[in-house]
């Protein structure tokens, strides 16, 4: 071993312990002090959502929604689904709605639940589609609309789903002609019962897509 061997070898006989030393110091003032080495990736997400970052906004809600890594907080996760929602994510529009008709980490409020389901309806969102199209139905945060829950049901009957062939078919009896004729305008078809799948039980059941009587 030459001269210049034994002296970095000397050097990393003095280094290595020192490094060691100070990455336990690290570790133990995380736990003890808070102080930390490395960001919390929760706050470099809140930063991003604070920014306006879309998918930030989302998993912070659901950071304080299911407690990821942080206590439970329903008032904190609805005000980052409200975020998220007013930049047009259908989920969280949903979802909010959901909570405002609970009364979840918001107060209850039917009527702005029913816009929010409308809202992730025109993504698309299908269940929030059912949900808007019952409100209508029942008068529930919105005025009673028989023509339009009939209109928004027969749709999604089309789609395939069978519960909403069973709500559809049922307010078609309850609709004048003039709302039948004005039916089958925002249809674009002729306006007809529609008729359940054979042997469909109930809305639980697993049943072939409804068909439209002739």
């Amino acid at each position: 071993m030459n001269k210049r061997t034994k002296q970095n070898w000397k050097i990393w006989v003095y280094v290595v312990p020192i490094v060691a030393v100070l990455a336990g110091f690290g570790y133990v003032a995380y736990d003890n002090w808070g102080i930390q080495a490395y960001p919390d990736p929760i706050e470099v997400e809140r930063k991003a959502a604070e920014g306006g970052k879309l998918s930030a906004q989302v998993r912070m809600a659901e950071i304080y929604d299911y407690g990821f890594s942080v206590p439970v907080d329903k008032t904190e996760a609805a005000k980052w689904y409200r975020l998220a929602a007013e930049q047009g994510h259908g989920g969280s529009q949903y979802i909010l709605a959901e909570k405002l008709m609970r009364g979840e980490g918001v107060p209850r409020n039917e009527a702005e639940a029913f816009g929010w389901y409308q809202k992730a309806g025109f993504k698309d969102h299908a269940v929030a589609r059912f949900k808007a199209a019952d409100m209508l139905e029942r008068g529930i945060g919105t005025d009673k609309n028989l023509l339009r829950a009939y209109v928004e049901f027969s749709r999604l009957a089309k789609d395939g789903d069978q519960a909403a062939a069973v709500r559809a078919q049922a307010l078609f009896d309850q609709l004048t002609p003039e709302e039948k004729a004005k039916a089958a305008e925002y249809l674009d078809e002729a306006v007809k019962p529609v008729a359940l799948s054979p042997g469909y039980l109930n809305p639980g059941d697993q049943a072939p897509p409804p068909t439209v009587t002739e």
